[in-house]
């Protein structure tokens, strides 16, 4: 096997997982939003506390999945960009790579139209008024997602955490105190943690 086959295997395998990857992110996404959810409400009903109780650590490990996924997305991207994309540009500079466009600088697309008396472009000045020019940010999807995810995790960890102090507090009012303390202090030290190692770029 001579170097180009093994960069064009090793390019196509790394596509492979990106997508394999991409995939496994959407599932841990449907399963977090269906299965906690589920679970927290046959646990009230059932009143089997354990449940109630480890639904937010529950969340934590669905995060850590997801972010376990983002950094393989990240990885073989990384690779794809530092090392298979290099050798084929070989110091071509008008050669642009996926994984490198991806990593470029926002592209800003002009609504500025020149200067006429007709209506129509009167009008598209109007409009232009209200519209200023857009940057497209190649990495905005990934942001998005990530987006998404953070208020997920802040809508579901917020709210098992109220229903389980709810629940505690009726059943145990002795021991209701320990239990907010315990979730915010965990939930404040792993969003920082998630903000921090969150990855939207290859860089």
């Amino acid at each position: 096997m001579n170097k180009d086959e093994f960069l064009k295997l090793q390019f196509k395998s790394l596509r492979e997982e990106i997508k394999e990857t991409k995939s496994r992110i959407f599932r841990i996404l449907n399963i977090g939003i269906i299965a906690i959810p589920a679970s927290l409400y046959f646990g009230i009903t059932a009143k089997i506390n354990i449940i109630i109780l480890v639904i937010p650590f529950l969340i934590i490990a669905v995060s850590l999945l997801y972010l376990s996924e983002n950094h393989s997305l990240m990885r073989a991207g990384r690779y794809i960009k530092e090392y298979i994309e290099k050798e084929v540009k070989n110091g071509n500079k008008e050669f642009i790579g996926w994984e490198e466009w991806l990593e470029s600088k926002p592209i800003i697309v002009s609504t500025e139209v020149k200067p006429d008396d007709s209506f129509k472009e009167r009008l598209k000045r109007i409009i232009k008024w209200f519209v200023p020019d857009q940057k497209f940010e190649p990495r905005r999807g990934e942001e998005y997602i990530s987006y998404c995810f953070y208020i997920l995790f802040f809508i579901y960890y917020i709210g098992s955490a109220v229903v389980s102090c709810i629940f505690f507090k009726n059943e145990y009012k002795t021991f209701y105190f320990y239990i907010p303390i315990l979730y915010i202090v965990l939930g404040i030290f792993f969003l920082i943690f998630l903000i921090r190692k969150m990855r939207t770029c290859t860089r």
